[in-house]
């Protein structure tokens, strides 16, 4: 772990503070976590999900988009990504390819603490 790799000032594999608990609501929640976008929210049964934050197709911010039940719809195109990060539905194909999947590593949310969220 130490020394880091050139370019490296984190471990990535580890455990990091991504918002207080009432932060994390029905909206979509844009954080940058290790530089990378991610997107936070509740799902209608209240659990907390992160997954992240831009559109494999032209990089649209996912926390500008909109909720479609549990998943999130891309504002661009419409492709549609469930709570688990995989790609769900694209508007313009009738099966959706295994390619488009924004998942970040660990995709969902860490352990709920006193008041906040990993």
């Amino acid at each position: 772990m130490y020394p880091f790799k050139p370019g490296s000032y984190a471990p990535r594999n580890g455990w990091y503070v991504a918002a207080f608990r009432e932060e994390i609501g029905e909206k979509l929640l844009s954080r940058w976590i290790l530089n990378q976008p991610v997107v936070i929210y509740r799902k209608g049964d209240g659990t907390a999900v992160a997954v992240a934050g831009r559109c494999p197709h032209r990089h649209f911010p996912l926390g500008e988009s909109r909720r479609v039940g549990d998943a999130i719809q891309c504002g661009y195109h419409g492709i549609t990504f469930g709570a688990d990060g995989r790609c769900t539905f694209i508007p313009s194909q009738a099966t959706v390819p295994g390619v488009l999947d924004p998942c970040i590593p660990a995709c969902g949310a860490g352990p709920v603490g006193v008041d906040l969220a990993w």
